[in-house]
């Protein structure tokens, strides 16, 4: 509600102006009235009002020093002026500090009312622009830093974009990415409006923390879940890890205990690139999936997980393999590693706290080979509990049991997923790609090899794979890159037009943006035998 401000030197004009129209009416709250100038800006100082309805010669300072003093201050504040007949020349002196309008004592109801009226639609007009503003840059903000902790933007358009919304990484040689959660899986389904007050009360918390610290920026992901970066400027990764550890439990122990909400923090490993902010947001992201997200707050990384459980001396399955033979319904593969994870845990200190950290690693795997199947539909039919009830078994059996109760559960949604053939268009322009992506190639071109309409394919291949036509023919050719590097001695410029890039500076920026390192680089690594670990 617009805040007014009275000030005059006579008491009566002022009781009269509080009573002369319909203020509450008009959604005005008066705040406060003054005797004079001097008075009226101390006031002015204390209450921020949005309009100063103020005489011009008082003798406890003037109109016009005060009008002086609070364009100084606030150039929005709208100014109207009354006057005599005889102040004609102070009125014109009034008009340099952008008075809204003058008034003639006695005042006219009707006139006063009109302006007062115009002044109100001008300051709701002047927050609706804030507040477009402010929630366009917010939405600006997210789309930014979402974009760079999933790897779909190019470091110099990362660079201008960060410098544009002032988040300052010149300096920046570690980052660390970490995502809270805040559903307990004992919870039933939770209200819209519980869910955007718990994500947005978090992130809100966490944004000014970071802010305050100088260490980061927090922001929501697609999940309403709150994603933080922060940012080092040293060179000691694992010091940098074991700060942010400790900021964070201090942050989580202090905010949960504050809003009432349940606070499930996982922390991926620091990455030394700004580019590879994406690797330790992949990394939070699995950690949250596998954690017991179940009573009081938790905060961890990778390395206290693994101490907490005594599971660090065991080298689990490689996950990573495992994910695309669940999604393929392998079955043979991850239950061969099931029972050698299972196995293994009995050999442990700790056998049943070692079983718990391997449930926890097999559910964040079940969890990622979902959204590799981009099967989020099919995720609400299975029951939270499924996931919550191998940390509540009190064996290693059961343990082992209960996570193959939930894998076979996944195998399950993958046959009925398989079974549900393809449209045989997208069949067939799958085929087409895979045999012809080395040349030139336009979505328009496929489309009249299959004589379709180009917006119709687009949309059904989009639809049906999951991906955009261009992303599909870009992940084909770098994939035949990254075996030509690997294998050959030709420069990458030459295995760019090999692979179907007519301009090799575009080869060498989507390579570095969807591998994480220049061609150069990955050719390096994979001559240093360590490609089966960077994929």
């Amino acid at each position: 509600m617009p805040k007014l401000l009275i000030v005059d030197d006579d008491e009566y004009i002022r009781n009269g102006l509080k009573h002369l129209i319909d203020w509450e009416n008009l959604g005005i709250e008066i705040v406060g009235e003054a005797e004079g100038g001097n008075e009226g800006y101390a006031m002015f100082l204390s209450k921020a009002p949005h309009l100063v309805l103020t005489d011009i010669r008082m003798p406890g300072g003037n109109g016009l020093e005060l009008m002086e003093k609070i364009r100084e201050k606030n150039w929005n504040t709208h100014l109207i002026v009354l006057s005599g007949y005889d102040d004609f020349s102070y009125v014109r002196q009034a008009m340099k500090y952008q008075v809204e309008d003058y008034l003639l004592k006695p005042v006219d109801p009707g006139e006063l009312e009109e302006i007062a009226k115009s002044c109100v639609e001008q300051i709701e007009s002047r927050w609706m622009d804030e507040q477009i503003r402010r929630e366009t840059f917010q939405l600006l903000r997210n789309n930014v830093l979402n974009r760079w902790v999933e790897n779909r933007i190019e470091d110099e358009q990362l660079r201008e974009k960060l410098d544009f919304l002032k988040i300052r990484v010149a300096h920046t040689r570690l980052i660390q990415a970490a995502v809270i959660g805040w559903k307990d899986a004992r919870e039933g389904e939770l209200t819209e409006a519980e869910r955007n007050f718990r994500s947005f009360a978090i992130y809100n918390a966490m944004d000014e923390l970071l802010a305050e610290a100088g260490k980061g920026v927090a922001f929501l992901n697609a999940g309403q879940q709150i994603v933080c970066l922060l940012f080092g400027e040293g060179k000691d990764a694992e010091a940098f890890a074991d700060a942010n550890l400790a900021w964070l439990r201090s942050a989580s122990e202090k905010c949960s205990g504050l809003l009432k909400t349940p606070w499930y923090c996982a922390i991926g490993k620091p990455a030394e690139r700004l580019h590879l902010a994406h690797v330790s947001y992949g990394d939070a992201l699995r950690l949250l999936d596998g954690m017991e997200q179940t009573g009081p707050a938790q905060c961890a990384d990778r390395r206290s997980l693994a101490a907490a459980s005594a599971e660090a001396g065991h080298e689990a399955s490689d996950h990573g393999q495992i994910v695309p033979a669940l999604a393929a319904g392998r079955r043979e593969e991850w239950e061969s590693a099931l029972e050698r994870d299972f196995a293994a845990s009995l050999e442990q200190d700790d056998p049943l706290a070692a079983a718990k950290y391997i449930a926890s690693e097999w559910i964040a795997t079940v969890k990622e080979a979902l959204r590799l199947l981009r099967a989020e539909d099919a995720r609400q039919r299975l029951p939270e509990e499924l996931f919550a009830r191998p940390f509540a078994s009190a064996t290693v059996p059961a343990i082992r049991q209960d996570v193959l109760r939930l894998l076979e559960a996944v195998d399950e949604i993958v046959r009925e997923l398989s079974s549900q053939e393809k449209n045989r268009l997208t069949v067939e322009t799958e085929r087409y790609l895979r045999e012809h992506f080395r040349e030139e190639l336009t979505l328009q071109m496929v489309a009249n090899e299959l004589h379709v309409s180009p917006i119709y394919l687009g949309r059904l291949f989009k639809a049906e794979t999951g991906e955009f036509f261009s992303d599909y023919l870009n992940r084909l050719r770098l994939e035949d890159a990254m075996q030509q590097l690997a294998g050959t001695s030709l420069k990458a410029s030459e295995i760019a037009s090999l692979c179907g890039f007519s301009d090799s500076n575009y080869f060498f920026r989507k390579f570095k943006q969807k591998i994480g390192m220049s061609p150069t680089e990955y050719r390096t690594a994979a001559a240093a035998g360590m490609r089966g670990e960077l994929q």
